[in-house]
Protein backbone atom coordinates (compact mmCIF):
# COMPACT_ATOMS: atom_id res chain seq x y z
CA UNK A 1 0.00 0.00 0.00
CA UNK A 2 1.18 3.47 -0.78
CA UNK A 3 2.99 5.01 2.04
CA UNK A 4 1.80 8.50 2.93
CA UNK A 5 4.01 11.48 4.01
CA UNK A 6 2.91 14.90 4.73
CA UNK A 7 5.47 17.45 4.54
CA UNK A 8 3.92 20.50 7.03
CA UNK A 9 4.04 24.28 6.44
CA UNK A 10 3.37 26.91 7.90
CA UNK A 11 -0.45 27.06 6.13
CA UNK A 12 -0.30 24.42 3.85
CA UNK A 13 -0.23 20.70 3.55
CA UNK A 14 1.86 18.98 0.71
CA UNK A 15 0.75 15.69 0.33
CA UNK A 16 4.12 13.62 -1.13
CA UNK A 17 4.37 9.44 -1.21
CA UNK A 18 6.77 7.13 -1.84
CA UNK A 19 6.05 3.65 -4.55
CA UNK A 20 6.12 0.76 -2.92
CA UNK A 21 8.16 -1.95 -3.93
CA UNK A 22 5.79 -4.79 -5.08
CA UNK A 23 1.98 -3.64 -6.71
CA UNK A 24 2.24 0.11 -6.97
CA UNK A 25 -0.98 0.92 -8.68
CA UNK A 26 -4.78 -0.42 -7.98
CA UNK A 27 -5.44 -3.77 -7.18
CA UNK A 28 -9.14 -4.80 -7.43
CA UNK A 29 -9.60 -5.47 -3.85
CA UNK A 30 -8.13 -2.37 -3.01
CA UNK A 31 -11.51 -0.57 -2.13
CA UNK A 32 -15.44 -1.61 -2.49
CA UNK A 33 -15.70 0.84 -5.75
CA UNK A 34 -13.03 -1.65 -7.43
CA UNK A 35 -14.74 -4.78 -6.41
CA UNK A 36 -17.46 -3.76 -8.14
CA UNK A 37 -15.63 -2.58 -10.68
CA UNK A 38 -14.22 -5.62 -11.64
CA UNK A 39 -17.68 -7.24 -11.66
CA UNK A 40 -19.53 -4.75 -14.03
CA UNK A 41 -17.03 -4.44 -16.49
CA UNK A 42 -16.92 -6.07 -19.82
CA UNK A 43 -14.97 -9.04 -21.36
CA UNK A 44 -12.56 -6.79 -23.34
CA UNK A 45 -11.64 -4.34 -20.01
CA UNK A 46 -11.06 -7.11 -17.65
CA UNK A 47 -7.44 -7.49 -18.49
CA UNK A 48 -6.64 -4.39 -16.90
CA UNK A 49 -8.31 -5.26 -13.84
CA UNK A 50 -6.86 -8.61 -13.63
CA UNK A 51 -2.99 -6.82 -14.05
CA UNK A 52 -1.18 -5.26 -11.05
CA UNK A 53 0.72 -3.24 -13.84
CA UNK A 54 -2.44 -1.78 -15.96
CA UNK A 55 -0.52 -2.90 -19.04
CA UNK A 56 -2.20 -2.73 -22.58
CA UNK A 57 -3.43 -5.76 -23.80
CA UNK A 58 -2.04 -7.13 -26.67
CA UNK A 59 -2.52 -5.71 -29.80
CA UNK A 60 -4.55 -8.21 -31.68
CA UNK A 61 -7.10 -7.85 -28.56
CA UNK A 62 -7.33 -4.06 -28.71
CA UNK A 63 -8.62 -0.95 -31.04
CA UNK A 64 -9.43 -2.98 -34.39
CA UNK A 65 -9.39 -0.26 -37.09
CA UNK A 66 -11.59 -0.86 -40.20
CA UNK A 67 -9.68 0.85 -42.87
CA UNK A 68 -13.13 1.66 -44.33
CA UNK A 69 -14.91 2.81 -41.08
CA UNK A 70 -13.75 5.85 -39.11
CA UNK A 71 -13.51 3.27 -35.82
CA UNK A 72 -14.88 -0.12 -34.72
CA UNK A 73 -13.39 -0.68 -31.58
CA UNK A 74 -14.10 -3.07 -28.61
CA UNK A 75 -12.81 0.07 -26.10
CA UNK A 76 -15.21 2.68 -28.19
CA UNK A 77 -18.33 -0.07 -27.54
CA UNK A 78 -18.08 -0.13 -23.99
CA UNK A 79 -17.34 3.35 -23.62
CA UNK A 80 -20.67 3.93 -25.83
CA UNK A 81 -21.89 1.26 -23.07
CA UNK A 82 -21.35 3.59 -20.17
CA UNK A 83 -23.16 6.91 -18.78
CA UNK A 84 -20.48 9.25 -20.71
CA UNK A 85 -21.63 11.25 -23.16
CA UNK A 86 -19.60 11.27 -26.48
CA UNK A 87 -19.66 12.80 -29.35
CA UNK A 88 -19.38 10.63 -32.52
CA UNK A 89 -16.22 10.12 -33.91
CA UNK A 90 -15.04 11.21 -37.46
CA UNK A 91 -16.23 14.45 -37.77
CA UNK A 92 -14.59 16.62 -40.50
CA UNK A 93 -11.81 18.42 -39.42
CA UNK A 94 -12.82 21.99 -39.16
CA UNK A 95 -8.71 23.18 -40.72
CA UNK A 96 -7.18 20.77 -43.52
CA UNK A 97 -4.95 24.01 -45.24
CA UNK A 98 -1.54 23.25 -44.41
CA UNK A 99 -0.26 26.44 -43.88
CA UNK A 100 -2.08 29.37 -42.90
CA UNK A 101 -2.67 33.17 -42.66
CA UNK A 102 -0.77 35.35 -40.77
CA UNK A 103 -1.11 39.01 -39.96
CA UNK A 104 0.96 41.00 -42.27
CA UNK A 105 3.18 42.76 -39.80
CA UNK A 106 4.12 39.12 -38.82
CA UNK A 107 4.62 38.01 -42.48
CA UNK A 108 8.39 37.65 -42.55
CA UNK A 109 8.15 36.78 -38.32
CA UNK A 110 6.26 33.84 -38.20
CA UNK A 111 6.95 30.49 -40.28
CA UNK A 112 5.33 27.48 -41.28
CA UNK A 113 2.79 28.23 -39.11
CA UNK A 114 -0.54 25.46 -39.44
CA UNK A 115 -2.93 23.21 -37.70
CA UNK A 116 -1.13 19.66 -37.37
CA UNK A 117 -2.35 15.80 -38.10
CA UNK A 118 -1.74 14.51 -35.01
CA UNK A 119 -3.08 10.24 -34.91
CA UNK A 120 -4.81 9.26 -31.84
CA UNK A 121 -5.90 6.07 -31.04
CA UNK A 122 -9.90 6.61 -31.21
CA UNK A 123 -8.96 9.10 -34.76
CA UNK A 124 -10.43 12.08 -33.29
CA UNK A 125 -6.92 14.05 -33.82
CA UNK A 126 -8.05 16.30 -31.01
CA UNK A 127 -5.34 16.63 -28.30
CA UNK A 128 -4.71 18.36 -25.35
CA UNK A 129 -1.33 18.72 -22.62
CA UNK A 130 1.30 18.04 -25.48
CA UNK A 131 4.90 17.65 -24.46
CA UNK A 132 7.76 17.45 -27.31
CA UNK A 133 11.94 16.59 -26.26
CA UNK A 134 14.15 17.06 -29.49
CA UNK A 135 17.25 15.16 -29.79
CA UNK A 136 20.06 16.14 -31.94
CA UNK A 137 20.78 12.33 -32.37
CA UNK A 138 17.94 9.49 -33.04
CA UNK A 139 16.88 8.99 -29.98
CA UNK A 140 14.71 5.69 -30.37
CA UNK A 141 14.30 5.85 -34.00
CA UNK A 142 13.37 9.90 -34.06
CA UNK A 143 14.78 13.39 -33.67
CA UNK A 144 11.46 14.59 -31.71
CA UNK A 145 9.12 12.25 -29.42
CA UNK A 146 5.67 13.44 -28.37
CA UNK A 147 3.57 12.99 -25.16
CA UNK A 148 0.03 13.85 -25.62
CA UNK A 149 -3.23 12.60 -24.30
CA UNK A 150 -6.49 12.30 -26.94
CA UNK A 151 -9.46 15.08 -25.93
CA UNK A 152 -12.22 14.37 -28.16
CA UNK A 153 -14.72 17.32 -27.20
CA UNK A 154 -13.24 17.90 -23.71
CA UNK A 155 -14.06 13.83 -23.19
CA UNK A 156 -11.92 12.92 -20.62
CA UNK A 157 -12.30 9.18 -20.56
CA UNK A 158 -10.34 9.36 -23.67
CA UNK A 159 -7.25 11.39 -21.90
CA UNK A 160 -4.59 8.42 -21.64
CA UNK A 161 -1.13 9.51 -22.58
CA UNK A 162 0.35 8.65 -26.30
CA UNK A 163 3.12 8.06 -27.94
CA UNK A 164 4.27 9.75 -30.75
CA UNK A 165 7.34 10.33 -32.82
CA UNK A 166 8.23 12.71 -36.26
CA UNK A 167 11.79 13.44 -37.59
CA UNK A 168 10.75 16.69 -38.76
CA UNK A 169 8.54 17.95 -35.26
CA UNK A 170 5.65 18.85 -38.06
CA UNK A 171 4.58 15.35 -39.37
CA UNK A 172 3.99 12.73 -36.75
CA UNK A 173 3.36 9.00 -36.72
CA UNK A 174 2.44 6.45 -34.19
CA UNK A 175 6.27 4.55 -33.85
CA UNK A 176 6.57 0.88 -35.01
CA UNK A 177 5.41 -1.29 -32.36
CA UNK A 178 3.87 1.45 -30.52
CA UNK A 179 0.60 0.86 -28.95
CA UNK A 180 -1.37 3.76 -27.48
CA UNK A 181 -2.56 4.53 -24.79
CA UNK A 182 0.54 3.33 -23.92
CA UNK A 183 0.26 3.68 -20.34
CA UNK A 184 -3.25 1.53 -20.84
CA UNK A 185 -6.43 2.90 -19.00
CA UNK A 186 -7.24 3.90 -15.16
CA UNK A 187 -9.42 0.68 -13.71
CA UNK A 188 -12.10 3.52 -12.28
CA UNK A 189 -12.81 4.89 -15.90
CA UNK A 190 -16.42 4.32 -16.00
CA UNK A 191 -16.49 6.14 -12.30
CA UNK A 192 -15.13 9.20 -13.48
CA UNK A 193 -11.38 8.05 -13.22
CA UNK A 194 -9.16 9.76 -15.41
CA UNK A 195 -4.96 10.11 -16.93
CA UNK A 196 -4.24 13.50 -17.43
CA UNK A 197 -1.12 15.51 -17.90
CA UNK A 198 1.50 13.71 -19.08
CA UNK A 199 5.09 14.59 -19.36
CA UNK A 200 8.49 13.01 -21.06
CA UNK A 201 12.06 12.63 -19.62
CA UNK A 202 14.95 11.50 -21.00
CA UNK A 203 17.38 9.49 -18.57
CA UNK A 204 19.97 8.20 -20.51
CA UNK A 205 19.52 5.47 -22.37
CA UNK A 206 15.63 5.86 -22.07
CA UNK A 207 12.58 7.12 -21.43
CA UNK A 208 10.67 7.90 -18.43
CA UNK A 209 6.59 8.98 -19.17
CA UNK A 210 5.14 10.70 -15.76
CA UNK A 211 1.44 11.08 -15.94
CA UNK A 212 -1.61 12.05 -13.30
CA UNK A 213 -4.05 9.51 -12.22
CA UNK A 214 -7.38 11.41 -11.24
CA UNK A 215 -9.51 8.97 -9.02
CA UNK A 216 -12.90 8.45 -8.80
CA UNK A 217 -14.08 9.08 -5.74
CA UNK A 218 -17.79 7.60 -5.71
CA UNK A 219 -19.52 4.98 -7.28
CA UNK A 220 -22.19 6.92 -8.83
CA UNK A 221 -19.47 8.72 -10.85
CA UNK A 222 -19.97 11.80 -8.46
CA UNK A 223 -16.25 13.20 -7.83
CA UNK A 224 -15.57 15.25 -4.84
CA UNK A 225 -14.87 19.06 -5.40
CA UNK A 226 -11.65 19.82 -7.33
CA UNK A 227 -10.98 15.87 -8.49
CA UNK A 228 -9.94 15.89 -4.91
CA UNK A 229 -7.69 12.65 -4.93
CA UNK A 230 -4.60 12.19 -7.23
CA UNK A 231 -1.31 10.19 -7.73
CA UNK A 232 1.58 10.55 -10.16
CA UNK A 233 3.22 7.58 -12.07
CA UNK A 234 5.81 7.17 -13.62
CA UNK A 235 6.84 4.09 -16.08
CA UNK A 236 9.81 3.68 -17.95
CA UNK A 237 10.87 2.35 -21.68
CA UNK A 238 14.22 1.58 -23.68
CA UNK A 239 12.14 1.50 -27.10
CA UNK A 240 8.85 3.10 -27.29
CA UNK A 241 6.89 -0.37 -27.21
CA UNK A 242 7.63 -1.59 -23.94
CA UNK A 243 6.92 0.22 -20.69
CA UNK A 244 7.65 -0.90 -16.94
CA UNK A 245 5.55 -1.60 -14.18
CA UNK A 246 3.85 1.62 -13.23
CA UNK A 247 5.39 3.01 -10.05
CA UNK A 248 3.22 5.86 -7.88
CA UNK A 249 5.59 8.44 -7.46
CA UNK A 250 3.40 11.23 -5.59
CA UNK A 251 -0.18 10.48 -3.61
CA UNK A 252 -2.53 13.41 -2.57
CA UNK A 253 -6.08 13.12 -1.57
CA UNK A 254 -5.88 16.66 -0.78
CA UNK A 255 -8.20 18.71 -2.26
CA UNK A 256 -6.20 21.74 -3.20
CA UNK A 257 -2.55 20.88 -2.40
CA UNK A 258 -2.24 18.07 -5.27
CA UNK A 259 -0.04 17.27 -7.94
CA UNK A 260 -1.65 19.09 -11.33
CA UNK A 261 0.74 19.37 -15.19
CA UNK A 262 4.04 18.00 -13.25
CA UNK A 263 6.88 18.68 -15.17
CA UNK A 264 10.30 16.82 -14.48
CA UNK A 265 14.36 17.35 -14.69
CA UNK A 266 17.37 15.50 -13.61
CA UNK A 267 20.01 17.19 -12.16
CA UNK A 268 22.31 14.75 -11.41
CA UNK A 269 21.11 12.47 -8.98
CA UNK A 270 18.40 14.70 -8.15
CA UNK A 271 15.01 15.15 -9.76
CA UNK A 272 13.42 17.95 -9.80
CA UNK A 273 9.48 18.72 -9.86
CA UNK A 274 7.55 21.52 -10.62
CA UNK A 275 3.70 21.29 -10.00
CA UNK A 276 1.07 23.45 -9.90
CA UNK A 277 -2.06 22.97 -7.68
CA UNK A 278 -5.57 24.16 -7.34
CA UNK A 279 -5.09 27.29 -6.31
CA UNK A 280 -3.31 27.83 -9.49
CA UNK A 281 0.14 28.57 -7.34
CA UNK A 282 3.32 26.75 -8.26
CA UNK A 283 6.05 24.68 -6.53
CA UNK A 284 8.91 22.48 -7.00
CA UNK A 285 10.29 19.61 -5.17
CA UNK A 286 13.54 17.96 -5.31
CA UNK A 287 14.41 13.68 -4.41
CA UNK A 288 17.30 11.99 -4.80
CA UNK A 289 15.46 8.29 -4.57
CA UNK A 290 11.90 9.33 -5.45
CA UNK A 291 10.67 8.49 -1.63
CA UNK A 292 11.89 11.61 0.54
CA UNK A 293 10.77 14.68 -1.16
CA UNK A 294 12.06 18.16 -0.11
CA UNK A 295 9.68 20.93 1.44
CA UNK A 296 7.74 22.42 -1.52
CA UNK A 297 9.23 26.19 -2.55
CA UNK A 298 6.96 28.29 -4.40
CA UNK A 299 7.67 29.29 -7.50
CA UNK A 300 7.33 33.03 -8.19
CA UNK A 301 5.62 34.18 -11.66
CA UNK A 302 4.10 37.34 -12.04
CA UNK A 303 1.22 37.17 -15.13
CA UNK A 304 -1.25 40.12 -14.77
CA UNK A 305 -2.82 39.19 -11.18
CA UNK A 306 -3.51 35.62 -12.69
CA UNK A 307 -2.96 32.16 -11.57
CA UNK A 308 -0.96 29.31 -13.21
CA UNK A 309 -3.14 26.58 -14.30
CA UNK A 310 -0.61 24.23 -16.57
CA UNK A 311 2.99 25.38 -17.35
CA UNK A 312 5.82 24.23 -19.96
CA UNK A 313 9.55 24.89 -18.18
CA UNK A 314 12.19 24.06 -20.65
CA UNK A 315 16.32 24.47 -19.35
CA UNK A 316 17.74 26.41 -22.51
CA UNK A 317 21.15 25.70 -21.50
CA UNK A 318 22.19 28.88 -19.94
CA UNK A 319 18.57 29.52 -17.96
CA UNK A 320 14.86 28.03 -17.88
CA UNK A 321 12.22 29.47 -19.77
CA UNK A 322 8.37 28.91 -19.62
CA UNK A 323 4.99 28.81 -21.16
CA UNK A 324 2.23 29.68 -18.52
CA UNK A 325 -1.26 29.08 -19.30
CA UNK A 326 -3.15 31.36 -16.53
CA UNK A 327 -6.57 31.16 -15.29
CA UNK A 328 -9.06 33.69 -15.10
CA UNK A 329 -12.39 32.23 -13.58
CA UNK A 330 -14.24 35.04 -12.27
CA UNK A 331 -17.63 34.61 -14.40
CA UNK A 332 -16.16 33.39 -17.87
CA UNK A 333 -13.58 31.27 -17.38
CA UNK A 334 -10.52 32.43 -19.66
CA UNK A 335 -6.86 31.05 -20.20
CA UNK A 336 -4.09 32.89 -21.38
CA UNK A 337 -0.71 32.37 -22.04
CA UNK A 338 2.38 34.11 -20.72
CA UNK A 339 5.96 33.86 -21.74
CA UNK A 340 8.84 34.11 -18.73
CA UNK A 341 13.04 32.95 -17.57
CA UNK A 342 14.72 32.18 -15.04
CA UNK A 343 18.34 31.65 -14.18
CA UNK A 344 17.51 29.75 -11.40
CA UNK A 345 14.17 27.91 -12.16
CA UNK A 346 12.73 29.86 -8.59
CA UNK A 347 11.90 33.30 -10.07
CA UNK A 348 10.51 33.55 -13.07
CA UNK A 349 9.90 37.27 -12.52
CA UNK A 350 6.59 39.26 -14.66
CA UNK A 351 5.36 37.40 -17.30
CA UNK A 352 4.96 38.86 -20.87
CA UNK A 353 1.47 37.75 -22.13
CA UNK A 354 1.16 36.01 -25.73
CA UNK A 355 -1.67 37.35 -27.73
CA UNK A 356 -2.93 33.83 -30.19
CA UNK A 357 -4.84 35.74 -32.21
CA UNK A 358 -1.80 37.93 -33.47
CA UNK A 359 0.05 34.35 -34.41
CA UNK A 360 -2.39 33.40 -36.85
CA UNK A 361 -5.74 34.94 -37.98
CA UNK A 362 -7.02 31.17 -37.77
CA UNK A 363 -6.49 31.48 -34.26
CA UNK A 364 -9.67 34.27 -33.55
CA UNK A 365 -11.62 33.04 -30.78
CA UNK A 366 -10.12 29.83 -30.01
CA UNK A 367 -9.17 29.56 -26.47
CA UNK A 368 -5.55 28.25 -25.55
CA UNK A 369 -4.61 25.76 -22.70
CA UNK A 370 -1.24 24.12 -21.97
CA UNK A 371 1.25 24.19 -24.63
CA UNK A 372 4.97 23.09 -25.29
CA UNK A 373 8.33 24.17 -27.06
CA UNK A 374 11.08 22.99 -28.53
CA UNK A 375 14.48 26.00 -28.56
CA UNK A 376 16.98 24.94 -31.51
CA UNK A 377 19.80 27.56 -32.35
CA UNK A 378 18.05 30.59 -31.12
CA UNK A 379 14.46 29.51 -33.25
CA UNK A 380 11.71 28.32 -31.16
CA UNK A 381 9.16 25.62 -32.26
CA UNK A 382 6.20 26.12 -30.82
CA UNK A 383 3.08 23.80 -30.23
CA UNK A 384 0.00 25.63 -29.12
CA UNK A 385 -3.01 23.39 -27.58
CA UNK A 386 -6.19 25.35 -28.46
CA UNK A 387 -9.96 24.39 -28.63
CA UNK A 388 -13.01 26.07 -30.08
CA UNK A 389 -16.39 26.85 -28.99
CA UNK A 390 -17.91 23.65 -29.96
CA UNK A 391 -14.44 21.84 -27.78
CA UNK A 392 -12.98 20.42 -30.66
CA UNK A 393 -9.71 20.54 -29.71
CA UNK A 394 -6.27 21.02 -32.39
CA UNK A 395 -2.39 21.66 -32.20
CA UNK A 396 -1.22 24.58 -33.87
CA UNK A 397 2.51 25.01 -34.74
CA UNK A 398 4.56 28.08 -35.80
CA UNK A 399 7.94 28.83 -35.84
CA UNK A 400 9.73 32.05 -34.65
CA UNK A 401 12.93 33.13 -33.75
CA UNK A 402 14.59 34.17 -30.44
CA UNK A 403 14.97 37.86 -31.49
CA UNK A 404 11.74 38.09 -33.01
CA UNK A 405 9.95 36.68 -29.71
CA UNK A 406 8.78 39.95 -28.64
CA UNK A 407 6.77 40.64 -31.84
CA UNK A 408 4.06 38.18 -29.93
CA UNK A 409 3.88 39.92 -26.67
CA UNK A 410 0.80 42.21 -26.15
Amino acid sequence: MVAMLFLLSATLVACIANAPNNKTVYTPTETSLLAEAEYIMTPFYQPYMDSAELNPPPLENMLPVDEEQTVISDYLAYMENTELVLTPMGIELLYNENYLKVPAHLDKIIFNARFLDIPTYENSGQIVHPHVLFFDEKFMGFHYIMVMTPYPYSNNAYENPSILGSQDGIIWEVPEGVFNPVAGVPADVMYGGHYSDPFILRNGDKLELWFRHTLATSEDGQRARHNSHNRIYRTISWDLANWSEQEAILDCPDAINHFMSVVVMRDGSTYRLWYTNFNSHLFLIESDDLTNWSERTRIRAELNGLGIWHHEIVYTGERYEALFTSADWGNHPEFRLFYAKSYDGLDFGIGREINIERISLELEGMTVHKCTFVKLNGVYQMYIAVFDANNVWRLFYFEISEENLHALFD
